[in-house]
């Protein structure tokens, strides 16, 4: 499920369809449906409780400089933070890059807490 999911959300990133950024849960959500699964909410931060509540992920330990190790169709869900009050998620292409509504470099310092979700 991990490389479809990755191939998804770098489709719906590239084609705009969820936005060119500012849409991060958009993006993540619309490749997440393709697999039959659904995120609920306004912002980014929220789908962190729901992903650990799906059978289909598992939620595991990465220290910050570890993240673009991540292999493909991992979620990354940041917490909010002054600034930026609903957070950011994005999908690993397993590439050292991220995708959500754009396609870019995978974060490692947005300013607050993240949590990392693997796919079963």
């Amino acid at each position: 499920m991990g490389n479809r999911l990755a191939s998804d959300a770098l489709q719906i990133a590239r084609s705009g369809v969820a936005g060119s950024g500012g849409n991060c849960k958009r993006g993540v959500r619309m490749a997440l449906e393709r697999q039959g699964m659904s995120l609920n909410g306004v912002s980014a931060y929220m789908a962190a409780d729901q992903l650990a509540l799906n059978p289909r992920f598992r939620e595991v330990q990465v220290p910050r400089e570890q993240l673009r190790s991540l292999p493909p169709g991992a979620i990354v869900v940041w917490d909010r933070k002054p600034g930026k009050p609903h957070g950011h998620i994005s999908i690993a292409l397993g590439n050292g890059r991220e995708a959500s509504d754009v396609v870019r470099n995978q974060i490692t310092g947005y300013g607050s807490r993240h949590r990392v979700f693997l796919p079963r």
